[in-house]
């Protein structure tokens, strides 16, 4: 049986505790992430609705293999500092116990998708500079200047009172915010996750939903809504009125989860599309485009949903199994360097594609790891094992080499041609024949026959040992 690994930094006692009770808190909406990121999207490998990389892609997102009801799934370990600044938690007799409860559940929670939390934690008693509370976006990258700590190897949080009121309505605007995995800063001093102190502690859900979104976990009302489509890049939005633009690329509709839906809203197809929902229960109504069906059952109680921790137990208990698999997809794409004892290195997918990632990662998709300390680059033209020819440009030499190919580099392109036997001979010094190119017959050294295909000649193959 797996532990949680918790490390006690400093201790100290103080008068007062809040973090671990259900208790309300005002706040203009619960997570900020969507609306701080950046606006620019990559393009997608299919589909209309732009994305950030690879693991947008459904069928790479899809070769991690996690879960309960995986069938030889690999943990993940990665690092995690907690820096408490609020000064309520910190002076509190049980301040250890309340960041043990909420250690405890975010270990619960990623525990069954096999991402173990190696998490330690230190408290600032009157921390100088004092962040303690936070005002504004300047303090916030100011406290992160001061504290983080050795963020490119290790997911930093901060807890804080956030003060925040940009609407200056008297109202805290969030309870957290986090740096998805794609962002530049995501693994440097600006990046991390902040979160009120009233929403940690025993029983709360928030620091979970914002870990969801360092793993690159979007809202589950993520197409549904006008400011997540505003930012998903899709130009789906109004200046003027605050309603989706219809039709959109990236609206995800009301109804049952179909495959379609994995490069639709929040790119997975097993979470319902669903306006946000502080409620734990269905929202009720209708979606704002055609055909205008009602929203019907949804995903109230997923972790990326916006349902209250009022309730003890909290409603929010769950991930999916395409959450699951893109928190790994995106892992072990972009947060490599929090990872606990990995040789890091080049992955050869099966879906022909490499990353530079963990061996852990790369055996959890069934990929063929290179190596330590190899890499995806240089990446070019490639006469494929299979006899095929790839001048996408987007093929790793060492991927190349592995599936038994010549690689023809960077400034290599397919000379264009008809396909006929070559003979090469394979790594036990037997004759094989493949049907391609002359040009990647002479890549492979192979004898070429322009007036044969392999299954007309040298009948039953090529001769062994031929050069």
């Amino acid at each position: 049986m797996r532990c949680a690994m918790i490390g006690i930094v400093v201790g100290v006692t103080g008068s007062m505790w809040f973090g671990g009770l259900a208790i309300a808190v005002s706040v203009d909406e619960e997570c900020a992430t969507t609306s701080t990121i950046e606006t620019d999207r990559a393009d997608r490998c299919t589909g209309d609705c732009p994305g950030k990389g690879v693991c947008d892609c459904p069928d790479t997102r899809d070769l991690w293999d996690v879960g309960e009801q995986a069938q030889n799934p690999t943990d993940i370990t990665i690092r995690v500092k907690i820096n408490v600044l609020d000064q309520e938690v910190v002076d509190h007799l049980n301040a250890d116990q309340i960041i043990l409860g909420q250690v405890s559940v975010i270990w619960d929670h990623f525990y069954d998708w096999n991402i173990d939390l190696d998490v330690s934690w230190e408290k600032f008693n009157d921390p100088d500079p004092d962040y303690s509370v936070v005002y504004n976006n300047a303090d916030v990258s100011n406290m992160k200047s001061a504290y983080a700590d050795n963020p490119s190897e290790q997911l930093n949080i901060y807890v804080t009172d956030i003060q925040i009121d940009e609407d200056d309505n008297g109202i805290p605007d969030y309870l957290g915010r986090a740096t998805f995995a794609w962002d530049d800063n995501a693994t440097g001093t600006q990046g991390g996750i902040i979160i009120d102190g009233g929403a940690f502690g025993e029983h709360k859900t928030t620091l979970t939903h914002e870990i969801g979104h360092v793993f690159a976990l979007w809202h589950t009302h993520h197409g549904a809504t006008l400011i997540e489509l505003d930012f998903h890049g899709g130009g789906c939005g109004s200046d003027i009125a605050e309603e989706v633009i219809c039709p959109c690329v990236c609206y995800e509709p009301a109804g049952a989860a179909t495959p379609g839906r994995d490069i639709l809203g929040d790119f997975c197809s097993d979470t319902p599309s669903t306006p946000p929902n502080h409620e734990c229960a269905a929202p009720g109504g209708q979606e704002p485009c055609e055909p205008w069906e009602n929203w019907g059952m949804t995903w109230y109680d997923n972790f990326l949903g916006y349902a209250s921790d009022v309730d003890i137990p909290p409603c929010r208990d769950a991930f999916s199994n395409q959450q699951g698999r893109r928190m790994h997809c995106w892992a072990c794409n972009a947060l490599t360097g929090w990872m606990v004892g990995e040789s890091l290195g080049a992955c050869c997918l099966p879906d022909d594609s490499c990353m530079d990632t963990a061996q852990s990662c790369c055996d959890n998709a069934a990929g063929a790891f290179i190596g330590a300390q190899t890499s995806c680059t240089p990446k070019g033209t490639c006469c494929m094992g299979d006899g095929g020819c790839d001048d996408e440009g987007d093929v790793a030499e060492v991927c190349c080499l592995e599936g038994g190919g010549a690689f023809l580099g960077p400034e290599g392109y397919c000379e264009p041609g008809e396909e006929h036997a070559c003979c090469v001979v394979d790594e036990f010094g037997r004759g094989q024949c493949v049907d391609t190119t002359e040009q990647c017959c002479q890549a492979w050294e192979g004898l070429y026959n322009p007036n044969k295909t392999c299954a007309t000649m040298w009948p039953p193959r090529c001769p062994d040992k031929y050069k």
